[in-house]
C-alpha cells in the first residue's frame, strides 16, 4: 500500500529464530538474552496486546488456519525477541535512561551513513513514472498501544504545546515510527480515511483505532491527482526510505551479532505453537 515504510506495526527486524548453545533453561523461560530471562507468560502478555480485545485469539491473529496462525505468531515471537535483544545493548551502552534507545538508533543510523546520489536519483525516476490519477498523499505515523495516552498527546498537539515530531521523538519505541510514507486515500481503511480526508497538509489526526492499535496522523502533503509532484519532495521521500533501509541493514546485522552471542539462547521448541522459520521472499 505504502512506497516508504509499513506503519500497521511499525514492524521491527523480522529475523528466525535460533538456539545459540546447549545451555539448559529454567521451566518456563522461552529464552535467555545476556542472562535476561525471557518467559514464555511475558511472550504469551506481548501477544495478548496484539490482537483486538473485541476478536477471538486465532480470528484476531489469521482469520485463516492454523498454519497461517502459528506464521503470525511465529513472527511476533521474532519481533519480541529482537526487542528485548535491543533494548538490552540499549541498556548496556548507554545506561538506563529514558533517551538510551533513542542512543542506539542514533548510532545505528550514524553506521548507515547517506545513500548514494545515484540510488537516490533513481528512485526519483522512478516514482515519478509511478504516479497515477488518484489522490495520494504523503502520511506519517505515530503508534501507540494505550487509547489514553494517544488522547493526551492529541490533546498536546492540539493546544499547540507539542509538535508532531515532538511527539515522535518522545513516544517512539521502534525504528520507523512517525516516517513518511505515500499512499492512495482510497487505499486506506475506512476508518483511517475518513480522519484524515479533510485534514490539510500539516495538520494531525484524532486518535484513530485499527486492530487495537492507536494512531495519530499527519498529513505531510497532499498530491496534485492532475500532475506529478514537486521533484524536491520526491528527492526527499527517496532519501527517507532509502536511508531507513540502510539502518534496517544496520540494525538487523546487529541483531545477528547479538544473536550468535555464547550467552542467548533462544528455546523455540518450548513455544505452545509450532515455530515456522522465517523464509526468505524470492524476487523474479
Amino acid at each position: 500500500m505504502n512506497r516508504c515504510t509499513q506503519w500497521l506495526l511499525p514492524a521491527l527486524l523480522l529475523l528466525g529464530s535460533c538456539s545459540g548453545g546447549d545451555q539448559p533453561l529454567d521451566e518456563g523461560v522461552v529464552a535467555s538474552l545476556n542472562g535476561d530471562p525471557v518467559t514464555l507468560d511475558q511472550f504469551l502478555e506481548y501477544l495478548d496486546e496484539s490482537h483486538s480485545p473485541e476478536d477471538e485469539p486465532d480470528v484476531a491473529l489469521t482469520g485463516t488456519d492454523t498454519e497461517q496462525l502459528d506464521r503470525v505468531r511465529s513472527r511476533l515471537f521474532d519481533i519480541f525477541v529482537d526487542e528485548r535483544l535491543l533494548a538490552g545493548e540499549a541498556r548496556r551502552r548507554y545506561g538506563k535512561g529514558p533517551d538510551a534507545f533513542d542512543r542506539l538508533f542514533a548510532e545505528l543510523a550514524a553506521e548507515a551513513g547517506e545513500p548514494d546520489p545515484a540510488m537516490v536519483d533513481a528512485m526519483v525516476l522512478e516514482r515519478s513514472a509511478d504516479f497515477r490519477e488518484d489522490r495520494t498523499l504523503v502520511l506519517r505515523a505515530l503508534m501507540f498501544q494505550d487509547q489514553a495516552v494517544a488522547d493526551k498527546v492529541y490533546d498536546q498537539i492540539r493546544r499547540k504545546r507539542m509538535t508532531f515530531p515532538e511527539a515522535v521523538a518522545a513516544h517512539e519505541a521502534t525504528p520507523g515510527q512517525g516516517a513518511p510514507m505515500e499512499t492512495s486515500l482510497g487505499s486506506l481503511p475506512d476508518e483511517v480515511r475518513g480522519a484524515i480526508e479533510q485534514l490539510v497538509a500539516g495538520r494531525v489526526s484524532r486518535p484513530v483505532e485499527v486492530h487495537g492499535i492507536f494512531y495519530l496522523f499527519q498529513v505531510e502533503a497532499w498530491r496534485d491527482a492532475a500532475g506529478l509532484a514537486d521533484d524536491s519532495e520526491l528527492r526527499e521521500e527517496a532519501l527517507a526510505e532509502l536511508r531507513s533501509r540502510m539502518i534496517q541493514v544496520a540494525t538487523d546485522r546487529l541483531l545477528q551479532e547479538l544473536k550468535n552471542h555464547p550467552k542467548v539462547w533462544i528455546e523455540t521448541s518450548r513455544l505452545p505453537f509450532r515455530y515456522v522459520p522465517e523464509t526468505a521472499v524470492q524476487v523474479e
